[in-house]
């Protein structure tokens, strides 16, 4: 009889603490639809697609991702949840970037359509569904961005902004993740500031495109990428006595990337006809040439019928000539070199 008792005094305490905790699960969820700050439904783009469910909370946003199947005797996958802790600064961008973008109506529950966003806003969201360092890296605004991939474990993200101040992240990854973010501003003097903007400029010139990714540097460019990389305005101290870059050719007559000649004020030059899987820096053949360029450049028309080609020449004031094989000038200066740029790039 006592065993009995006993026996029915546990199952009561159980059945208590069984009914605690379903109460407790209940009420936590209660709570914690109370505090969603947003809701966003995000549909991509894909085939047959994925619907995300992103539920934002005061220092938390919650990803639960379906993957749609298009087959007939295949159901959705099971939904994934991840959860990732945002610092307050983060949030505030977080809020301010839905705020501004997609909060149209009184209600906090959103539905968004990738085909519908434009180049920022969809970054941004696929920034978001992986995480709080790319949404950090990809919500930044600029007027010109430049990627600059030093290592396999080290990148910086560098904005160039409407009023040419210049913001870093250095992103240090792990396995493709970003691990960790530092960020600083580039506070040189207005004359250091404009080589900078100067060079984004005539980067993005020819390229019809706001960003730009580089594993590797040329020559000329070192010292500026270091000067902002390092925070170290001394790297700008003699630039305007440097080599300048006068011209560079290119080929684009086949299928492939092909290499690039770049000539240099002191008459040295740098071709690059490699190209790297792992980050290795690319080394150049470089050299010394003793060439009219000039030249070449007067002998751009005169070509043959049924020319192979064509070859590009972009001369330091963004002057552009387009040329041909039958380039007779052009033919002798590359073969004076021992080189060719009518060819895929070699792997390194």
């Amino acid at each position: 009889m006592k065993n009995k008792t006993v026996l029915i005094i546990l199952i009561v305490i159980l059945s208590l603490i069984v009914v605690g905790l379903f109460w407790v699960i209940i009420y936590n969820k209660i709570i914690q639809e109370k505090n969603i700050i947003y809701k966003l439904t995000y549909y991509d783009n894909g085939v047959p697609g994925s619907k995300s469910e992103i539920n934002i909370y005061n220092d938390t946003v919650e990803i639960i991702k379906t993957n749609f199947c298009s087959a007939v005797d295949c159901d959705e996958s099971e939904p994934k949840k991840e959860e990732y802790n945002y610092s307050k600064e983060n949030m505030d961008k977080l809020k301010k970037f839905i705020d501004s973008n997609f909060l149209t109506t009184n209600t906090n529950n959103i539905e968004i359509n990738e085909s519908e966003l434009d180049k920022y806003q969809k970054k941004v969201i696929q920034g978001l569904l992986l995480g709080e360092y790319f949404f950090e890296t990809n919500v930044e605004e600029y007027k010109y961005k430049l990627e600059y991939e030093k290592s396999d474990s080290l990148t910086y993200d560098i904005y160039f902004k409407d009023d040419k101040s210049i913001l870093v992240k250095k992103l240090k990854m792990k396995d493709y993740d970003i691990v960790k973010i530092d960020t600083y501003s580039i506070n040189f003097s207005e004359k250091n500031l404009d080589i900078l903007n100067n060079y984004i400029e005539k980067e993005v010139k020819d390229i019809n495109s706001n960003f730009i990714h580089k594993s590797s540097l040329i020559k000329y460019e070192i010292n500026i990428i270091n000067s902002i990389i390092e925070n170290k305005e001394s790297y700008l101290k003699d630039i305007q006595n440097e080599p300048k870059l006068m011209y560079t050719i290119t080929y684009d007559g086949i299928d492939c990337m092909t290499p690039s000649l770049y000539l240099y004020s002191d008459n040295t030059y740098e071709y690059y006809y490699t190209f790297s899987t792992n980050n290795k820096k690319i080394i150049p053949k470089t050299g010394i040439y003793n060439y009219d360029i000039t030249k070449i450049i007067n002998s751009v028309d005169k070509y043959e019928e049924n020319p192979i080609g064509p070859y590009y020449i972009k001369d330091s004031n963004d002057n552009s000539y387009i040329t041909y094989n039958t380039n007779i000038e052009l033919q002798e200066f590359l073969k004076s070199l021992n080189i060719t740029l009518e060819k895929c790039l070699e792997q390194q």
